[in-house]
C-alpha cells in the first residue's frame, strides 16, 4: 500500500513538472502587443508584438527589428489589454497644470494699478487673490486646450501581467548602485 501510494505522489509531481515546463505562457498569442523586461537584454521594457511563441522562447517584433527571448530569462511579461486616447484625462491634466503655474504666476507678479485714465484699471485685479483668479482661468484655457489635442493624440496602453510558468530569475534590483553617503567617525 505504501509503495503504490509513493508511486502515486511521484508521477504526480512528474506530471504537474511536466506540465508547467512543457506549456507555453497562457493569455498570450502571436500578434498581441508584450511588453517584456529582461536585464540580460535591456534595463528597459521593450514594447512590440509576439510573432512566434514556443514552450522555451519568445520572439518579439518592433520597429527596429526582431528580438528573441528565451522564458528563463524574461523577469516580467504583460500584455496589452487595449489601446486608446484619453482627451479628457489630457484636458484634466492640462487645465490643472498650466492653471495652476499661470495662476501662481499672476500672483507673484501683481501690482495695483493707478488709473490716470477712464478706463486704465478696467480689468485689473484688485488684489493678488484676484490676479491667481485670472491667471488660472486664463491658464486653464489654454492648459485644458493643449491638453485635449495630447490627449486625443497619444494612446495609452492597458497592460496586465502574465504568468510564464517556468522560473524566472530573481529581481537583481537591490544589487544597482544606489547614491549615498557614510557617516563614520571613531575615538581613539
Amino acid at each position: 500500500m505504501k509503495t503504490i501510494v509513493f508511486l502515486y505522489i511521484v508521477s504526480a509531481v512528474f506530471i504537474v513538472k511536466t506540465a508547467t515546463v512543457n506549456a507555453q505562457p497562457s493569455g498570450i498569442k502571436p500578434g498581441d502587443r508584450v511588453r517584456v523586461l529582461a536585464p540580460t537584454t535591456s534595463e528597459k521594457p521593450l514594447i512590440g508584438n509576439i510573432t512566434s511563441i514556443s514552450s522555451d522562447d519568445i520572439f518579439v517584433l518592433r520597429n527596429d527589428g526582431y528580438f528573441y527571448f528565451p522564458l528563463t530569462s524574461i523577469e516580467r511579461l504583460d500584455v496589452s489589454l487595449y489601446s486608446r486616447k484619453r482627451p479628457l484625462r489630457g484636458l484634466a491634466i492640462g487645465a490643472l497644470t498650466l492653471g495652476t503655474f499661470a495662476g501662481a504666476g499672476w500672483a507673484v507678479t501683481y501690482r495695483e494699478c493707478t488709473p490716470r485714465k477712464m478706463f486704465d484699471c478696467f480689468m485689473h485685479p484688485s488684489n493678488r487673490g484676484q490676479a491667481f483668479l485670472m491667471g488660472g482661468i486664463s491658464g486653464g484655457m489654454i492648459g485644458g486646450f493643449l491638453g485635449l489635442i495630447i490627449g486625443s493624440t497619444i494612446n495609452f496602453d492597458k497592460w496586465q501581467r502574465v504568468s510564464l510558468g517556468v522560473n524566472q530569475p530573481e529581481s537583481h534590483a537591490y544589487l544597482k548602485p544606489q547614491p549615498g553617503f557614510k557617516f563614520e567617525y571613531r575615538f581613539r
